[in-house]
């Protein structure tokens, strides 16, 4: 499966700062894009002003501390519990979409004076 085929189909894309983010120009509008990003003293946005532009819903997750020079940590529960809140704010969205679009699919009722 080509990586472009995977990510369209993807509920969430869950990967570190760098170039292989983006193939979220692949993703379904509404697709959980959570960014890992090194700690560090500035942060570059062009994933998240990206993931604006395509309608997905973009989350940050920054490692509290790094090892050494070049290595960091990552708490996997904490990553995990920002993954699910994506999830669950997706799930949300779709629900209130579903319902406006009922709403808005009745036909209007008459008000008698």
């Amino acid at each position: 499966m080509s990586c472009e085929l995977a990510i369209s189909n993807a509920a969430a894309v869950v990967a570190p700062h760098g170039a292989g983010l983006a193939n979220i120009i692949a993703c379904a509008p509404g697709t959980v894009v959570v960014e890992v990003l090194r700690p560090a003293k500035s942060i570059n946005t062009c994933f998240f002003a990206l993931s604006l532009k395509l309608g997905l819903q973009y989350h940050a997750y920054g490692p509290k501390k790094s090892i050494r020079k070049k290595g960091w940590v990552v708490d996997a529960s904490a990553l995990a519990s920002t993954v699910k809140d994506g999830l669950a704010a997706q799930a949300l969205q779709r629900q209130l979409k579903g319902a406006l679009a009922a709403v808005r699919a009745r036909p209007p009722t008459s008000v008698a004076v």
